[in-house]
């Protein structure tokens, strides 16, 4: 099963209601006994992902604008949609040493997006309509659109295409990659919009948690809408600068201060990457999540 950040109940419950723990128990099966169903049909799980992803603004817009009128449609929306809808994060590259599992290029947003038949880079809803727009940028251009479902497990096989290969007549993948890296620069998170599962997906993103739905609907509602990368960060406390550059690129609170120190919560990383694109002394790095390394103190 992936793991998911977020979770239901409060956050300051000791323990988990017993009728919680059933409900959890019974979503957990539901989602298990789908997820093998649709891993079988790849090709009804690229169409449901095709499907979805043509639809999705006419959803979302349809959603918010109810919403107005009865708040409780969001949050009843977004449970309904809740372990088929949502975000997996990838982080833009993988560098680690030490470690001989080698890194797939369906783990890498980066090799992803050179392996993937992109139609066009689109702007972003989220940003259009929960964003704070600045003046200059009334729309942000930062999501790329596959026009068709794609499996995620099936990126390991295929071929790259040429940097110099046109997805439209003013974008190659070369540019592309270029803006999947300024993106990076920016703290944005890059993720794969996924529908039925995670393992098929219809767009490209990378976002930022402020008005993100499927981040924002994590953090605030504790949905877990959005799947964990299969990496984790590990953090070096001895070669640590704390200049606390990773701090306020976290946005999930893993990297943050603590006594006027940087401190390292390894539960709350979703391995998304940003910290350890920017880490001066390189005190942090990526590890596969299987591994279940911790940080050095």
């Amino acid at each position: 099963m992936y793991q998911f950040y977020g979770h239901l109940g409060s956050k300051n419950a000791k323990s988990t209601p017993r009728y919680l723990e059933r409900f959890l128990n019974s979503r957990t099966k539901h989602l298990a006994r789908w997820y093998a169903y649709i891993k079988r049909n790849k090709k009804l799980g690229k169409a449901l992902a095709g499907l979805f992803g043509a639809l999705e603004l006419a959803l979302m817009e349809t959603e918010r604008v109810a919403a107005k009128f009865v708040p409780s449609i969001h949050p009843r929306f977004m449970r309904f949609l809740d372990g088929k809808w949502g975000s997996k994060i990838v982080p833009l590259n993988v560098r680690y040493d030490g470690v001989s599992t080698a890194v797939l290029p369906s783990q890498q947003i980066l090799e992803i997006a050179k392996r993937m038949p992109i139609k066009a880079l689109s702007w972003c809803y989220c940003y259009r309509t929960y964003g704070k727009k600045q003046p200059d940028e009334p729309d942000r251009y930062s999501c790329l659109t596959l026009g068709w479902g794609q499996n995620l497990q099936a990126i390991n096989v295929l071929k790259k295409h040429a940097p110099s290969d046109k997805i439209s007549k003013n974008l190659t993948y070369e540019e592309v990659e270029e803006k999947l890296k300024e993106w990076n620069d920016k703290g944005y998170v890059h993720q794969l919009i996924f529908f039925p599962s995670p393992d098929f997906f219809y767009v490209i993103c990378s976002c930022h948690p402020d008005f993100c739905l499927t981040l924002a609907n994590a953090k605030k509602w504790g949905f877990p809408a959005v799947v964990k990368s299969d990496f984790v960060a590990l953090w070096d406390a001895a070669a640590c600068e704390q200049c606390q550059t990773c701090t306020g690129r976290c946005h999930f609170g893993a990297m943050h201060v603590e006594g006027g120190k940087v401190a390292f919560n390894q539960e709350r990383c979703v391995g998304c990457g940003l910290c350890t694109t920017k880490c001066p002394s390189g005190a942090i790095r990526l590890v596969p999540r299987t591994a279940r390394a911790t940080s050095k103190n």
